[in-house]
């Protein structure tokens, strides 16, 4: 607390400011006259003045009057020898805290001092609670402006009546006629910086939000952000000697740039459709959402106009059953530079078109992971433990921030899944074979062909031939004909069966064919083989 002492008597002052020291005050300055007073009153705008009623040149009331003039609050006692009613009410009037008699009773100063000890911790309170209640209230509007940009742009159009009642309320006035949605996202960032805690990353884009919009406001363009699904967005009401999309678009680049060169972040931004009414924000919101997943294939850290697709959307196809099949076919080849060009084939549409479409390529990635999925599964290899969860792969495969990150993800996960059935693909073949021995055991009496056991076991006809005779040492056709001819030669020895009964029930229907490979594998005939 500081304590200013007016007074022309030394004494006095010196009996004042020591009493002020027995209350534990330190802080305390003197001046022998008015005028003295009033300046340091000006320069050291001290918490309490104690002012002499009577001094030559400026008195106490008078030095009360040029204040009050100058428009300078603060607490003051008058001290005056007198004891008359007039000097008193003058004091009073003119706003002292107290009117004190000579010589100063140590008790009454005390009380004078604690209340105005009183009075300014309960004013510190009383402006701290405005100060706190204005923050608060300008928050609040601020955030209900927001949250209501966010309704104009995201929504369906809204009624006019609403709208127009929201906007007085909420005092949004838009000076010019034009308007674009101008979308912003920080591009992820590797390194130290990717691991920023939350509040960080909250200060970065209130940042970019600053820079963008004080950039944009220098050209008269008014500005009103909200809030988008990443990153945040403007409301550009853009005036006339702004030319759209060409001038918004170097604004848009000093952004991008001043975003870059003070916080050491880099941005793609995204313009939306020209609006001439509120309604139509919607569209250009939209619009500004998908020419920022033009970085898809632009690159991040570029500004993008939204602009209409030449090419229609049915030339973007998904995965069909021959791209299955020749996936599946490189799996069993072991090629994994094969099954990544397929992958790169599926993407050539996006990239050559130099445009994305968002449900065709969330489509493709997710039809990508299932058919991965599928493939390590026709191998008894299971996927999840190897790869991730479905879900989880299909949310990491679209966070992705270019059509070449996508590839080089999904090359990842091939060399994976590739590199996990190349350690266990041994065993896999024999539990594959062994399915087929025993689906070709049950089935020997019927027609078999090396196409319907291949697709028994999940597998191309080209493949299981390979593995087959690798794992039983004869090819398909050789190892029926001897399971069969084995069979036939149990029945023929039991005496029970004709040989034309036994050719049937072992899966041939032509006798001079069983005789010529019965023969083949015996030595004997069927009759022959009968009466040993």
């Amino acid at each position: 607390m500081k304590v200013l002492v007016i007074d022309d008597e030394h004494l006095v002052r010196e009996t004042v400011v020591h009493l002020l020291e027995t209350f534990g005050i330190s802080d305390i300055i003197e001046a022998d006259d008015g005028h003295a007073g009033l300046q340091l009153v000006q320069e050291q705008r001290p918490d309490l003045a104690i002012v002499d009623v009577r001094m030559p040149g400026l008195g106490g009331i008078e030095l009360l009057e040029r204040l009050k003039r100058l428009n300078i609050q603060l607490p003051y006692v008058m001290l005056s020898g007198y004891d008359l009613f007039s000097y008193a009410q003058t004091a009073l009037n003119l706003g002292a805290t107290a009117y004190l008699l000579k010589p100063v009773n140590p008790d009454e100063l005390y009380a004078v001092i604690q209340k105005v000890r009183l009075d300014r911790q309960l004013q510190d309170i009383r402006s701290e609670t405005a100060m706190r209640t204005n923050i608060q209230l300008k928050q609040s509007m601020e955030i209900m402006r927001r949250r209501f940009i966010g309704e104009l742009a995201a929504t369906t159009p809204l009624a006019e009546g609403y709208v127009a009642g929201r906007l007085k309320e909420l005092e949004i006035g838009f000076a010019h006629r034009q308007f674009a949605i101008v979308r912003i996202e920080l591009d992820p960032v590797s390194g130290p910086a990717s691991g920023l805690p939350s509040n960080d990353q909250a200060l970065i884009q209130y940042g970019a939000e600053n820079i963008a919009c004080e950039i944009l406001q220098q050209a008269d363009v008014g500005v009103w952000p909200g809030d988008a699904e990443q990153g945040f967005f403007l409301l550009a009401n853009i005036p006339l000697s702004v030319q759209y999309p060409r001038d918004l678009m170097s604004l848009c680049t000093e952004v991008k740039e001043s975003i870059r060169r003070y916080l050491r972040q880099h941005a793609t931004i995204g313009i939306g459709s020209l609006a001439c009414t509120l309604s139509e924000l919607p569209s250009s919101y939209e619009a500004a959402g998908k020419a920022l997943l033009q970085r898809l294939v632009k690159g991040t850290g570029s500004v993008i106009v939204y602009e209409r697709p030449v090419a229609s959307p049915d030339q973007f196809k998904g995965i069909g059953f021959q791209v299955e099949q020749d996936m599946l076919l490189e799996f069993e080849r072991g090629d994994q530079a094969a099954a990544m060009a397929i992958v790169r084939r599926m993407y050539e549409p996006f990239i050559a078109l130099d445009f994305i479409d968002r449900a065709s390529l969330l489509k493709l990635n997710f039809q990508l992971i299932v058919l991965l999925f599928k493939i390590l599964e026709r191998f008894d290899a299971e996927p999840a433990p190897l790869l991730g969860e479905e879900l989880s792969l299909y949310e990491e495969v679209n966070q992705c921030t270019s059509i070449e990150a996508m590839l080089d993800w999904f090359a990842g996960k091939l060399a994976l899944a590739f590199d996990a059935l190349l350690s266990n693909r041994e065993t896999g073949a024999r539990k594959l074979i062994e399915k087929a021995r025993g689906y070709i055991h049950n089935r020997y009496m019927e027609d078999l062909s090396l196409e319907t056991v291949a697709a028994h076991v999940y597998v191309t006809p080209a493949y299981f031939s390979s593995i087959f005779k690798k794992e039983t040492g004869k090819n398909f056709v050789d190892y029926v004909s001897h399971y069969r001819i084995d069979k036939a030669k149990q029945l023929l020895g039991s005496g029970n069966y004709k040989v034309n009964a036994v050719a049937a029930m072992t899966g041939f229907h032509n006798m001079k064919y069983f005789y010529k490979v019965f023969k083949k594998q015996t030595g004997l005939t069927p009759n022959q083989y009968k009466e040993l």
